[in-house]
């Protein structure tokens, strides 16, 4: 399964299969069907437009997602998402919705248009369906939630042919086993995102990435004139996203720095 789920993937990422999802990128404002449904949050086209491809999957050798978020000038960054949890369709559906708009948050998106193969998440939040049961209502009120941070966003329902690169992404995650050897970037999702988090008051030691922070978030230096120096050049490498420190490098996407028990952790 693993090595049919890795030739999948790269099947689906050749450009003659990439072609509808390019137009998808390349045209922001198709002209929706009947099952293509925006929501009445009009988006400004003369504003900065990003583009958010989602998918979810749940099978036999796990859960995951798979998203694809297009920056208005159309550098693309793409995730697959390993659940810790068993979930059902629909709700690894939402699980990649919700996983792309918290990424798109962490870029500053102001508006964002979606597309998502799934009939039942799209109609739920643009409320042509009502959610019948406790897990949906509780993952459509937190798409809601964050959708309402935006100042525009639409979401339409797009055939799977037109979503496959969210939809391999998806596919690769749900079948590789955590700890095997994989060259795609996959991140793990230790609780469903309708859990309440777990609140816990740490006390942070110093770390290498305080200095470089309070550069870029106060144009603080050390008072030492080389260490100064030093930090000034190496801070270039680095930027910060809603208060955490991503190393930029040559590929997207940023590589978040850890501290020291974030490290542990995730180790």
């Amino acid at each position: 399964m693993r090595g049919q789920a890795v030739a999948d993937f790269l099947s689906e990422f050749t450009e003659p299969q990439a072609s509808a999802a390019t137009q998808l990128i390349t045209e922001p404002n198709p002209s929706p069907s009947q099952d293509q449904t925006p929501t009445t949050n009009t988006l400004d086209l003369t504003q900065p437009l990003w583009t958010l491809f989602v998918d979810g999957s749940s099978n036999a050798q796990g859960c995951g997602a798979g998203l694809v978020l297009v920056s208005p000038d159309k550098v693309a960054l793409e995730y697959a998402l390993r659940f810790n949890f068993q979930a059902s369709n629909n709700e690894a559906e939402y699980e990649a919705l919700l996983a792309g708009l918290r990424l798109a948050k962490e870029m500053d998106a102001r508006q964002i248009q979606i597309f998502s193969d799934s009939q039942l998440v799209v109609h739920q939040v643009n409320q042509d369906f009502t959610a019948k049961d406790a897990s949906m209502t509780a993952y459509l009120q937190h798409a809601r939630h964050l959708l309402a941070t935006f100042h525009a966003h639409s979401i339409r329902q797009v055939p799977r042919s037109e979503n496959s690169h969210a939809d391999a992404l998806a596919r690769l995650a749900s079948a590789l086993e955590q700890g095997t050897d994989r060259h795609i970037h996959i991140e793990f999702l230790a609780q469903p995102s309708t859990q309440a988090p777990l609140i816990c008051a740490i006390d942070h030691s110093p770390t290498w990435m305080d200095p470089i922070l309070q550069f870029l978030q106060n144009q603080t230096l050390p008072a030492d004139p080389a260490e100064a120096r030093r930090i000034r050049h190496r801070s270039a490498r680095y930027l910060v996203i809603n208060g955490s420190l991503y190393k930029r490098g040559f590929s997207l996407p940023y590589l978040r720095c850890l501290t020291p028990e974030e490290g542990h952790y995730v180790l």
